[in-house]
């Protein structure tokens, strides 16, 4: 990750919990933790590890996105479906789930770090040629589908297979992607995220279009005409700007797979071994993205991030004046996190500054707090 990738994903992710942070603004501290103790634990069933989760702050994106797309009901009615099927089938069937997510593991973990290459590519996707924006657009959503969807998507399948309480147990347990998301759209509370919330055609589907260019612009109408389907060969027409809201129902349906995964992950992880079939850790993306969690719940702004010499130097700016006592909580809170980006070799340093530009104090992983 270069020097500009550092600061867009550290910016990226503190406006990713921006709604989160003014929500624990709003309620203050003691009812903003009772507020995410009862959110998370709606799909949590295990009130200890709920308890981790928020003293680690490891799944703020989550908690973040969960509330504010509380008022969708598809968003959440899935998500609950999702994360109580697969409870269901680690209970129901523990020795065959834990199988599945062992095996399936690496490459969950890979689909993330696929996830924010797409991020990076994202930012350069623009063009003045509306060709080149439509072909940019359905080659990264090809790619998307392909390297972190479909991880997600058969895992579940997988999961809800092998579950004697689910109307998909039974069904062959490998099967293609095509089968699999066919296979859950039988299922009425997951039509919604996998057909209806994507212009009524499936996330298959929406594969095959990008990847096999079924996609026409035509320059006169200023529209988009996809076809697909072997047989009866069907069509949907829309826009440039329709094909933006496209990708970012395909980021909300990602989001929402990822959380039910890596919730039911973490309520069973004493039973999963999930360096069975290699070695895994997290890459410097995902460290840098919890950092700037925590740092955007906390109130503060990132203001840059230079990476030279082997130190990763934050510049965060009290935009709220929290003051020195809430920036040591948060160094205290993220401690973890700066501790795993220095052994991956950029040592973190957290530079504070006033609204005026005057240096406060800075933090690094040892010394945790040093005056300036």
């Amino acid at each position: 990750m270069d020097h500009d990738q550092f600061i867009i994903m550290a910016q990226a992710s503190t406006k990713d919990v921006e709604y989160l942070a003014q929500l624990k603004n709003n309620l203050g501290e003691a009812n903003f933790k009772s507020l995410a103790f009862k959110t998370l634990n709606r799909f949590i069933d295990n009130k200890e590890i709920v308890s981790k989760v928020m003293d680690i702050g490891t799944h703020n994106w989550e908690l973040s996105l969960i509330l504010e797309m509380e008022k969708e009901s598809w968003f959440l009615e899935s998500l609950l479906y999702l994360t109580r099927s697969l409870r269901s089938t680690m209970i129901e069937n523990k020795e065959k789930g834990v199988s599945i997510i062992e095996q399936m593991y690496p490459d969950i973990h890979e689909s993330l770090a696929c996830y924010h290459d797409s991020f990076f590519l994202q930012q350069e996707a623009q063009s003045q040629n509306p060709r080149h924006t439509v072909r940019a657009y359905f080659r990264m959503l090809g790619d998307t589908v392909e390297s972190t969807h479909k991880p997600h998507t058969l895992l579940i399948y997988r999961m809800l297979s092998c579950n004697p309480s689910n109307q998909l147990y039974g069904r062959p347990e490998v099967v293609s992607f095509g089968k699999a998301v066919s296979s859950l759209l039988e299922v009425s509370e997951l039509e919604k995220m996998y057909k209806k919330k994507l212009f009524d055609v499936s996330l298959s589907q929406w594969r095959n279009i990008a990847q096999h260019s079924n996609y026409q612009y035509n320059k006169r109408s200023e529209k988009i005409t996809c076809t697909y389907g072997l047989n009866n060969s069907q069509t949907v027409d829309f826009t440039v700007e329709q094909l933006l809201e496209l990708l970012f129902a395909l980021n909300k349906l990602q989001a929402l797979q990822k959380i039910a995964v890596s919730f039911c992950m973490i309520e069973f992880m004493k039973d999963i071994q999930f360096d069975k079939y290699g070695k895994i850790e997290l890459t410097v993306e995902t460290i840098i993205s919890q950092i700037g969690n925590g740092i955007g719940l906390e109130g503060f702004k990132v203001l840059s991030v230079t990476n030279d010499s082997g130190s990763c130097v934050f510049k965060i700016e009290d935009t709220a004046n929290k003051g020195l006592a809430s920036f040591k909580q948060m160094v205290n809170r993220l401690a973890h996190f700066m501790t795993m980006l220095k052994e991956a070799g950029h040592e973190p340093v957290f530079e504070l500054f006033t609204l005026q530009g005057q240096k406060l104090t800075e933090a690094r992983v040892m010394t945790r707090q040093r005056h300036g």
